[in-house]
């Protein structure tokens, strides 16, 4: 499996910045995001692989030093190469990614609200 690797895209006149310019998530971490997505598209939203899957990337993300807005670029970008999502109908799709990027917004606080 080949594992691209995901910068945040560089706007009109700012150059490209990312605190890990060459982050790519590891495969098994690829493929557990995909399987947990395939599974939630085919029950309706529901897969108890999801928040696990979130919550591994967003750790991995986080000790790679990726800001909580550039992880939510590369999980945009991981969503818009995973076929299933592609096929599924665009109501399904939408409201499973924006669950998707809730629940990755809401890890990568997690541990400030708890404070």
């Amino acid at each position: 499996m080949i594992v691209p690797r995901f910068q945040a895209p560089e706007a009109e006149g700012v150059p490209r910045r990312s605190a890990s310019p060459d982050f790519a998530p590891p495969p098994g971490l690829v493929s557990a995001l995909r399987g947990a997505v395939a599974e939630a598209l085919a029950d309706s939203g529901r897969s108890p692989a999801l928040l696990p899957a979130v919550q591994e990337f967003v750790r991995y993300a986080k000790e790679s030093g990726l800001r909580v807005e550039s992880g939510i670029i590369v999980l945009k970008q991981l969503w818009e190469s995973f076929p299933e999502a592609q096929r599924a109908t665009p109501t399904a799709a939408n409201a499973l990614r924006d669950a998707l990027i809730t629940l990755s917004i809401n890890e990568y606080f997690a541990d400030v609200d708890a404070s």
